[in-house]
């Protein structure tokens, strides 16, 4: 280009554009102050003339700043501006297109010019329109960058190669053979420069040398979104800036990593820069969202997208979008989440000036929503309508929810109403249902489907999301105790959600359409009657609903039907968002590998729930940490400790979150408390602290640079006493609470792992807290912190109608339960029998099974023999003092050095025990996450399991009648899979000797049969277990870990 051209090239217009880097290097520039906050001003004063002006020049935007006199051969097209001789803005312009890349001082964009060695940009086409992309490309003839810059992500486990979608990776290896291509597979991370120019070196061709040596650079340095790039430029894919037509300069658009200076708002972008108080994603949107915040809709829309894609992000600009462009329309944005509801005001009130100000824009929860049309309706009600009691006495602090429920289920207050619902506690039971929390799950259904002149409906409905279904009968018992508890809560002045939702839907034809546009964020936890009423205050027309949200990401139990509420949403008006922007690689990889291995468990009433599979951010962190430790208690001062040592807790602004699985929200708070931590809740502002706790579900709608989630352990998450097919919805919280994490995840149990992990420990790196010497904190944990329900020692302390309503009778049979009814009654009967005085009645349960666990006698007449067998199998080992409940408390707690009898040198690694060893006595060491297996991993660990049992080598050596040890097979297997092998008559006791047990023809049958041999086959078309897998658990039985020393492994003899 002559100078000439060049000149009139800077006077005619240009595209302008803001790159990634641009926004956090003027940030730290302005917080420099002094003569630096000086140059970062004149910075964005450029930047303004190239927002405000749509026909800006070159010319106009940097007139006054002087241009460096050095020339710079570091990146393409490069322009250097001194800012008041502190500091430098770096630009690119070519061919019409202008780009801020960076400001900073002299050092730092020295820096950041080095980093950025070999940089140029492309145009890729996206239907019909062109993004603007960085491409780096190594040049080592005089004058030019050089190779580019490349170090190694230590976070990477993968050959580099498979980093790359497989088309593009067969466009750049095309032509090469096997043997070089070989070669490139074993290139990692960890490989040296030199290493990878050398297998480049064996590509004759210059240019594809050129392209697949950048690229292994690229991906050595976790770029995979610039390493696709530079495979695009090399297969002309996309073209280079400098190649484009002006007709083709016209057509381009924000991108990824660079966004038009018209889609920046200029207010808002110099309030991010001054106060740094806003996300990046509030400041401008990727392509994807800002086609769906500007297109018109004909009607209402639903949004569905992944965690972390931004789908809040879009409504916030959506909403502004419309205000602004229909300034007599009014526009609400709703969400559940009151601390967001706040933040979305700051944001809007902060991106105009008081003069523009977005007057027909209102932000407000649909808790607030309800609440404000009923103290205008209801005015004598106003005080009223909050989420807890209004106590009128200043001195009496108001009662939770929770316990409101607690003490309406149970009875108290002399307040009856629920035992008309007390049948179906009972058939709950039975199916091993705990009823209490089962019971205001359903009542929540109800309500959030159903007015309550409509509620006759639920008596024939098709329950969605029930694995368990109740008959009509049991349901008009559950009717009338949902009566109860409205009444309740009503005598006592407390109000939820739903109640809130009810009451105003009694006003529904009194509601007027007083909105034009209505945007919701997580719609996937409205109901019904919330949208019915969402709908009724919209005016129908274009772009009148807008409804955001995340189907896998639903932690209530509402019923919501979008079509009973008069929404119309054609599939056409289906949007989806799949780009995750908030969590690393490693972190998102194992939270969908948790949804994914876990979607057997969704109802098949509910198989058509949308699970979008995400496409993942561009950057990496260490895997998730999986970490085991002998307590709750320990698991939380670890945790504590943690995150004041934590890499990811450094910077001032760094955020962190403990989520306790099994807790309920009141539980949370009173721990709060107790530790003087704020606990997260929908009303949290996250601005005040930097450590919070929380619940599983109260954690959505945020996100933090460290997340915790503690307390994952089998029987507490999915709950002991919920249906298999009905722990979706704790799966989902699970979901939730793991992608809040940006950069470093954290997942702690004790005991066994949940079942919800087990078979992906891959993803994980998983070890014990002890291994990576955190201090932990001391804090005092009140006795039952983290159970759900009832207090752990008044629990038995009651009648037998009230027992049955504890956790503990979850799973008792009729016939127990009737005993229980029958005998402990509240009172002490004491009657003579043959020649001697023998209780018949009991005040407690306590002192009923007590009475008859100490003495034989005292059951005759009182209980049958199967019944004694069955309240003694479960309660027994629960008696305080009871050694089987410290000997079941310690199986699943390390064993210290002196419960070893073998020295470590006494068992060689590397070979098996001699045969002579076995038959006197050997050791044998257990997996901690044994009992968390399922599937054929379980099978596969169970068939090693009897091998070592039999001192047989493989699966066809097992033979029928061979004793093996049941306190060798209770120590390395699950009981539950022992029960059941036993219950099919695969396995059974030797009848000369109880405490062996020998497998059946058929049990030997059946295990052949996992590896294909014999006529037996599992259902569903399973292949064959690899017996190469069943002979390294075999190993790992007998062995150990192979590499190291291992807490997660135990170690026993058996003599």
């Amino acid at each position: 280009m002559s100078t000439q051209d060049k000149k009139g090239s800077e006077q005619s217009s240009v595209k302008f554009l803001l790159y990634k880097d641009f926004n956090p290097s003027i940030q730290k520039l302005m917080a420099k102050g002094g003569l630096y906050q000086k140059a970062a001003l004149t910075a964005l004063s450029a930047f303004g003339q190239a927002t405000a002006d749509a026909n800006a020049t070159v010319e106009k935007v940097f007139a006054g700043i002087r241009l460096t006199n050095h020339g710079e051969s570091r990146i393409a097209h490069c322009r250097k501006y001194d800012l008041t001789g502190y500091a430098r803005l770096v630009t690119v312009y070519s061919n019409g297109i202008c780009i801020f890349l960076f400001a900073g001082d002299h050092d730092a964009a020295d820096h950041w010019l080095d980093t950025n060695r070999g940089m140029d940009f492309i145009a890729h086409e996206v239907d019909g329109q062109r993004e603007i992309r960085p491409v780096f490309v190594s040049d080592t003839s005089a004058g030019k960058p050089g190779v580019i810059t490349s170090k190694t992500d230590w976070l990477q486990s993968e050959p580099l190669m498979d980093l790359l979608p497989l088309a593009r990776r067969e466009r750049l290896l095309q032509g090469l053979s096997d043997d070089i291509t070989t070669l490139f597979d074993g290139i990692f991370s960890y490989t040296s420069e030199d290493e990878i120019l050398t297998a480049v070196g064996r590509v004759e061709d210059q240019a594809q040398a050129d392209a697949i040596m950048d690229v292994l650079l690229l991906l050595r340095s976790g770029s995979r979104v610039d390493a696709q790039n530079r495979i695009d430029l090399y297969t002309d894919q996309a073209k280079a800036v400098s190649d484009l037509e002006p007709s083709e300069v016209q057509t381009v658009v924000s991108s990824e990593s660079t966004v038009l200076a018209s889609d920046i708002d200029p207010i808002l972008f110099e309030h991010f820069v001054k106060t740094a108080s806003f996300k990046d994603w509030m400041l401008y949107l990727h392509p994807a969202q800002r086609a769906i915040v500007e297109k018109e809709y004909a009607g209402p829309v639903r949004l569905a997208g992944v965690s972390g894609s931004g789908k809040t992000a879009v409504v916030i600009h959506r909403a502004m979008r419309l205000a602004r462009s229909k300034p007599n329309a009014k526009v609400l944005v709703l969400t559940l989440n009151h601390a967001l509801a706040k933040l979305i005001k700051e944001l809007i009130h902060a991106s105009s000036p008081p003069s523009e100000a977005l007057q027909n824009l209102t932000v407000t929860s649909v808790f607030e929503l309800c609440a404000s049309k009923l103290k205008a309706l209801e005015p004598q009600k106003k005080d009223y309508y909050g989420i807890r009691t209004a106590v009128p006495n200043k001195y009496v602090e108001a009662e939770h929810i929770d316990d409101i429920w607690q003490e309406y289920f149970t009875c108290g207050a002399n307040n009856m109403d629920a035992d008309v619902m007390f049948e179906v506690v009972r058939t709950l039971l039975v199916r091993s249902i705990y009823p209490q929390e089962y019971l205001r799950q359903e009542f929540n259904y109800i309500r959030s489907a159903f007015a309550k002149s409509e509620r006759d409906q639920y008596l024939e409905m098709d329950r969605v999301g029930r694995a368990i279904p109740l008959d009509r009968r049991y349901r008009e018992m559950v009717q009338a105790g949902l009566d109860g508890w409205e009444r309740k809560m009503g005598v006592v002045g407390a109000i939820d959600d739903l109640g809130v939702t009810d009451a105003l839907y009694k006003h529904l034809a009194s509601l007027n359409a007083d909105f034009d546009h209505v945007l919701v964020d997580e719609v996937q936890d409205l109901g019904t009657l919330e949208l019915r009423i969402i709908r009724a205050l919209t005016k129908p027309g274009p772009n009148d609903l807008f409804l955001a949200g995340d189907a896998v990401q639903a932690v209530h139990t509402k019923y919501c039907d979008v079509k009973a509420a008069g929404i119309d949403l054609p599939p056409a008006r289906w949007i989806r968002l799949k780009q995750n922007y908030r969590n690393s690689r490693q972190i998102l990889t194992a939270a969908y590998a948790v949804l994914q291995s876990n979607l057997e468990r969704v109802p098949p009433a509910l198989s058509d729930m949308e699970v979008l599979v995400p496409e993942f951010a561009n950057f990496s962190s260490a895997k998730p940490l999986l970490l085991q430790v002998n307590s709750v208690a320990e698991e939380l001062t670890h945790a504590l400790g943690y995150c004041k040592q934590a890499d990811s807790m450094t910077r001032q602004d760094s955020k962190a979150c403990i989520a306790i699985c099994g807790m309920s929200q009141k539980s949370v708070e009173e721990l709060g408390r107790d530790l003087g931590i704020q606990v997260l809740s929908d009303s949290t502002d996250l601005s005040g602290a930097r450590l919070f706790i929380s619940d599983l579900e109260q954690t959505k709608g945020f996100e933090f640079d460290l997340m915790l989630v503690i307390n994952c352990a089998e029987g507490v998450i999915p709950q002991r006493h919920l249906p298999d097919r009905e722990s979706f919805r704790e799966l989902c919280k699970l979901y939730v609470a793991m992608t809040r994490a940006k950069r470093e995840l954290v997942v702690s149990y004790s005991g066994a792992v949940s079942s919800f992990l087990a078979g992906i420990e891959e993803h994980f790196s998983e070890g014990c807290w002890e291994e990576h010497e955190v201090a932990p904190t001391e804090v005092t944990v009140r006795d039952g912190a983290t159970q759900r329900g009832d207090a752990p020692t008044e629990k038995w302390l009651v009648t037998g109608r009230d027992f049955l309503k504890t956790k503990d009778a979850v799973g008792l049979s009729v016939a127990a339960q009737d005993a229980l009814l029958a005998n402990v009654t509240g009172r002490s009967l004491v009657r003579r029998e043959a020649g001697r005085l023998k209780e018949f009645e009991w005040k407690t349960f306590d002192a009923f099974f007590r009475k008859l666990a100490e003495d034989p006698r005292a059951r005759n007449n009182i209980v049958s023999k199967e019944v004694w067998d069955e309240l003694e199998v479960k309660f027994k080992p629960l008696l305080p003092g009871n050694p089987t409940k410290a000997l079941a408390e310690s199986s699943n707690r390390p064993q210290d050095a002196s419960q070893v009898t073998v020295a470590a040198a006494e068992v060689p690694r590397g070979a098996d025990q001699p045969q002579d060893a076995l038959s006197q006595g050997w050791v044998v060491f257990r997996n901690r996450s044994a009992r968390g297996f399922q599937g054929e991993t379980l099978i596969t660990y169970l068939l090693a399991v009897f091998m070592v049992a039999t001192k047989t080598d493989r699966v066809t050596a097992l033979e029928v009648g061979v004793p093996m040890r049941r306190d060798l097979l209770e120590y390395l297997l699950p009981k539950h899979i022992l029960t059941h092998w036993q219950n099919k008559e695969w396995l059974r006791e030797m009848r000369t000797d109880a405490n062996r047990l020998v497998l059946t023809k058929t049990g030997v049958d059946v295990c052949r049969g996992w590896i294909g041999l014999g006529n037996w086959r599992p259902q569903g078309g399973v292949q064959p277990l690899p017996e190469a897998r069943i002979e390294a658990f075999r190993g790992t039985i007998l062995r150990g870990p192979e590499l190291r020393e291992s807490d997660q492994f135990e170690r026993k003899m058996f003599s």
